[in-house]
C-alpha cells in the first residue's frame, strides 16, 4: 500500500539542515552495488519475474520514439531496429522493447529483465531501447535505454526505473520533479555518515536510485544488514518506508496506470521499408534518415585539343585525352605520320614516298611539275 510521503515526513523529526557534502561522504559498499546482483539466494538477478509473452512486429515500421533516439544520437539504422510487443501477465497492454540487431543483449534476455521489475514501479516506464557499446544506461522521459550485455546486471534496470519513481511515484505533489532534489531526502541523507557507493555521490537522484536498488535488496533478496550498511541507515529506513512497496513482488499485482504513446505512433522506418510496400496507411518520420546516395556518375570530359609537334593542333576524336598524338593520328594526315619516324634514315625514306605520292597527286590533278 502506497504511503502518504507528506504526511509520513510531518510525523518524522528529521534535521532540514544539509551538515555534509554528498560528495564528502563514505561508502557502504567500495567497489559498488554489482556484489548485489549474485550471490546469496542468487541475489538480485534472482528475484520474481512476471510471466510474459514477446511478439516481434514485422519489418518496415517502429514507434517514433525509437526511430527518433536511434537516428538522432546514430545508435542505430532504423532499418537494424527490431520492434517487441512484451505482454506482461500483469497488464491489460504492452510495453514496447526495440533493439538494434548488434546489441549483445537478446530480446528475451531484456523482456526477462524487464519482467522482473514489479509491475508497481514497471508501468512507470514507457519505451525500453538496447543498442551496443559500452554496459550503462539512462532514463529519459520515463523512456530506458540500455547499452552493451547488462543479462547479468538487475541492479542497472532497478536503477533506472527509480529515476522515473523520483519523479512521478512519490505522490502528487512532488509529479514532474524529482523528490531526491526536495531538503527532506538530502537531510535524510545527512543524517547518515555514508551513502551506498561512488556512484551515489555523484548527486541526490543517484543516491535515491541507488537506495532504491538496495531497498530492492533488502526485499527480495535478503536483509541488506548482512552487509555493513550501518552508517546509511537512516537512508535504507526511509527508502523502505518510501519505496518498499514499490519494488516488492505481489503474485496479485496489476497495472493501475500506463503512459500515453500519442507523442510516438508507428512510423515508417524509412524509404527503404516505403518502397518495399512495408508501410502502407503509416507516416514518415518527422526525422528523416540520412539515406546513402547513389555516386555520381562522372561525366566523360570533352576532349581537350592535342597539340602537333609542328606547333597546329588536333582533337582526340574518341582516343583518350592525353593520348601520344602519334598514336591519335596513326591514319591521318602525313605531317603527323611523319613524325613517327624516329630513325633518321626511315624519316628520310617517308619523305621520299611523301613527296612522290605529292608529284603523283599533282599530276592527277594536271599542274605542272616543276
Amino acid at each position: 500500500m502506497a504511503l502518504n510521503v507528506v504526511s509520513l515526513a510531518a510525523a518524522t523529526v528529521v534535521p532540514l539542515v544539509v551538515t555534509a557534502q554528498l560528495s564528502e561522504m563514505d561508502v557502504a559498499f567500495h567497489n559498488g552495488l554489482g556484489i548485489l546482483n549474485t550471490g546469496f539466494r542468487g541475489g538480485l538477478n534472482a528475484i520474481q519475474s512476471t510471466p510474459y509473452e514477446l511478439y516481434k512486429w514485422p519489418w518496415g515500421t517502429i514507434p517514433r520514439r525509437c526511430h527518433d533516439g536511434a537516428v538522432q544520437d546514430h545508435l542505430c539504422s532504423p532499418y537494424d531496429m527490431e520492434v517487441y510487443d512484451v505482454w506482461f501477465a500483469d497488464c491489460h497492454a504492452p510495453w514496447k522493447l526495440c533493439r538494434c540487431k548488434n546489441a549483445p543483449m537478446a530480446a528475451e534476455d531484456a523482456a526477462g529483465r524487464m519482467a522482473q521489475v514489479p509491475v508497481a514501479a514497471r508501468q512507470w516506464i514507457r519505451f525500453w531501447s538496447f543498442y551496443n557499446g559500452t554496459l550503462s544506461a539512462g532514463n529519459g522521459g520515463n523512456d530506458i535505454t540500455v547499452f552493451g550485455d547488462a543479462s547479468n546486471t538487475m541492479s542497472i534496470f532497478l536503477h533506472e526505473v527509480a529515476h522515473s519513481l523520483d519523479s512521478w511515484a512519490m505522490g502528487p505533489e512532488y509529479e514532474g520533479s524529482a523528490f531526491s532534489d526536495r531538503d527532506f531526502w538530502k537531510a535524510v541523507v545527512a543524517s547518515d555518515t555514508c551513502v551506498p557507493d561512488d556512484y551515489a555521490k555523484t548527486s541526490y537522484n543517484e543516491n535515491y536510485a541507488q537506495v532504491y536498488v538496495t531497498v530492492a535488496y533488502n526485499t527480495q533478496v535478503h536483509s541488506i544488514y548482512t552487509h555493513a550498511v550501518e552508517c546509511m541507515a537512516s537512508q535504507l529506513a526511509w527508502g523502505q518506508a518510501l519505496l518498499g512497496h514499490l519494488v516488492d513482488y505481489q503474485p496479485s499485482a496489476a497495472c493501475t496506470r500506463r503512459w500515453s504513446e500519442e507523442d510516438s505512433p508507428r512510423v515508417c522506418m524509412g524509404p527503404k521499408a516505403r518502397w518495399l510496400g512495408m508501410c502502407r496507411g503509416v507516416p514518415d518520420p518527422e526525422i528523416e534518415i540520412e539515406e546513402p546516395q547513389p555516386p555520381i556518375a562522372t561525366p566523360t570530359p570533352t576532349p581537350t585539343p592535342q597539340p602537333y609537334r609542328d606547333g597546329g593542333v588536333r582533337y582526340a576524336k574518341g582516343m583518350p585525352v592525353g593520348a601520344p598524338v602519334d598514336e591519335i593520328a596513326r591514319t591521318e594526315d602525313i605531317r603527323v605520320r611523319r613524325n613517327r619516324a624516329d630513325d633518321p634514315a626511315k624519316q628520310r625514306a617517308l619523305e621520299e614516298k611523301d613527296a612522290k605520292r605529292w608529284r603523283e597527286t599533282l599530276e592527277r590533278a594536271g599542274v605542272a611539275k616543276h
